[in-house]
């Protein structure tokens, strides 16, 4: 073979690796609400946990509408970007580019500020000059509310 082929070969697995499906875990059913300056949902989804990150996909009267993946970069409907320009755009540009990976996964979020051990969980109060944030993990579910930017991520099985 030529070096000419070889190059060809070797450009051509790595751009076909890189399009690779990623995998992910069991799926959960749950009752997600999103509530954002681009996106309004209150229906049922289903979650895709995985070691590179998450998938939701979102449903309304049983037919899918939306699915976003959250790993390296988050990709929605409308194409993939990376986390600060999903936050600019769909959340708020002051939260940390984890955060929505965060709270998918019931995770701490801002590092785990403020965070206080419950019955089951724990709960976060972050308040600063951009954000008013309570964010609440137990065994009913993810809450998360920021009122000051007026969004609402919720999740819980069912």
């Amino acid at each position: 073979m030529s070096m000419r082929t070889l190059f060809i070969l070797w450009v051509s697995l790595l751009w076909l690796g890189g399009c690779a499906p990623k995998s992910y875990g069991p799926s959960q059913s749950v009752l997600v609400t999103l509530k954002t300056p681009k996106i309004k949902f209150s229906d049922l989804g289903y979650l895709h946990p995985g070691k590179e990150g998450v998938r939701l996909d979102l449903y309304s009267g049983g037919v899918p509408v939306r699915r976003i993946e959250v790993g390296e970069e988050i990709c929605v409907d409308e194409g993939c970007m990376e986390a600060s320009r999903f936050n600019a755009e769909y959340l708020s540009a002051e939260y940390p580019d984890t955060l929505l990976l965060d709270v998918l996964r019931g995770q701490a979020i801002f590092g785990a500020a403020a965070l206080a051990r419950t019955d089951g969980g724990f709960e976060q109060r972050i308040e600063n000059e951009h954000v008013r944030i309570l964010y609440r993990v137990d065994a009913e579910g993810v809450w998360f509310k920021d009122e000051q930017n007026a969004i609402t991520i919720r999740h819980r099985r069912l």
